[in-house]
C-alpha cells in the first residue's frame, strides 16, 4: 500500500519538478550543471584563459558546440567566451567531448557587484577565441537551432564551429599593453601594464618550457599596474640566466633575465 502511494506521488509532475530542482542544486554545489543535455563544469581553475569572475558566476548562459570533430576541434584546444575583452567562460577539449562530437562552455553574466566588469552584458554578441600551440584564434562559428549569438541569461545557444575560417595571431604579438625595462635585466625589472578598463588582472612568469616560475599579481586592477620582478621564483630562488615569458592576462612578453 505504502509503495503504492510512493509511487504514485512520485509521478506527479510537482513532485518531478522538485526532484529535478534538488538534483540541479546538488550538482551546482559540486561544480557542475547539466543543461540541454549537455554536463560541463563551471570553472576553468586552469589553463590560458582567465576568467573575469571568481567561483561559479552568475545567471550563466550555456554555449554548446556541435559536431566539433567536423568542425576542426581536437583534443587539448582550449575555449574562451568574451564579451569584448572579458573571459566569461572557458573549457578545454577532452577525448570525452571529441567521442560526444560536442561541448558545453557555461558564460556567467556580469553580476553588478564591482566596479569592473566580470562577466557578459545581455545582449552583447558572444565571441570565441581558441587556443592551441600557442597561438590565439578568434573562432568562427554560426548559430544554428533556431538560436542567437548573442547574450540572454538562462538561455542556450548551439552553434557549429569551422576552424578553417578562424584567425590567429601569437600572443607574443599583443606587446601593445605591457612594457618591460630594463629587458634584458640582471636584478629587477619594472612591469607596466596599461589595460582598457578595470579588470581582473593575473601576471605571471613562466619560463620557455611553460612552467609557471612565479605569480606576481592576481586581483582586481585599476587601468595602470606597476609591478617589480627580481628575477627570483616562487620559493624566493634566483632563477638561471635565459628568456622567459610575462603573461598578463592573455598577453604576453618576452623577458630576458641574465645572472651576474
Amino acid at each position: 500500500m505504502y509503495l503504492k502511494l510512493i509511487l504514485k506521488i512520485r509521478n506527479t509532475a510537482l513532485f518531478q519538478a522538485i526532484e529535478k530542482f534538488a538534483g540541479i542544486f546538488l550538482l551546482l554545489i559540486f561544480g557542475m550543471v547539466s543543461i540541454n543535455g549537455f554536463s560541463v563544469n563551471l570553472q576553468n581553475n586552469s589553463g590560458f584563459f582567465q576568467l573575469a569572475y571568481n567561483g561559479n558566476g552568475v545567471d550563466h548562459m550555456n554555449i554548446n558546440l556541435v559536431n566539433i570533430v567536423s568542425g576542426g576541434l581536437l583534443i587539448g584546444d582550449e575555449i574562451g567566451i568574451f564579451d569584448g575583452e572579458i573571459c566569461a567562460g572557458a573549457a578545454v577539449i577532452l577525448e570525452k567531448h571529441i567521442n560526444d562530437n560536442s561541448i558545453g562552455i557555461p558564460a556567467s553574466a556580469n553580476d553588478g557587484t564591482e566596479n569592473n566588469q566580470n562577466g557578459y552584458i545581455p545582449g552583447h554578441k558572444i565571441i570565441m577565441k581558441l587556443y592551441r600551440d600557442n597561438t590565439v584564434y578568434k573562432l568562427y562559428f554560426q548559430a544554428v537551432n533556431n538560436t542567437n549569438d548573442v547574450f540572454e541569461k538562462w538561455e542556450s545557444m548551439f552553434a557549429l564551429v569551422d576552424f578553417s575560417k578562424s584567425t590567429g595571431q601569437s600572443p607574443l604579438e599583443f606587446e601593445a599593453g605591457i612594457k618591460i625595462y630594463p629587458n634584458p635585466f640582471t636584478e629587477s625589472a619594472r612591469i607596466e601594464i596599461n589595460l582598457n578598463q578595470e579588470q581582473h588582472l593575473t601576471v605571471e612568469i613562466f619560463n620557455m618550457s611553460g612552467q609557471l616560475i612565479k605569480t606576481l599579481y592576481k586581483g582586481d586592477a585599476e587601468r595602470q599596474t606597476t609591478l617589480i620582478w627580481d628575477g627570483k621564483d616562487s620559493a624566493g630562488n634566483k632563477v638561471v640566466s635565459g628568456i622567459y615569458l610575462c603573461r598578463s592576462n592573455q598577453t604576453m612578453v618576452k623577458i630576458t633575465f641574465q645572472a651576474y
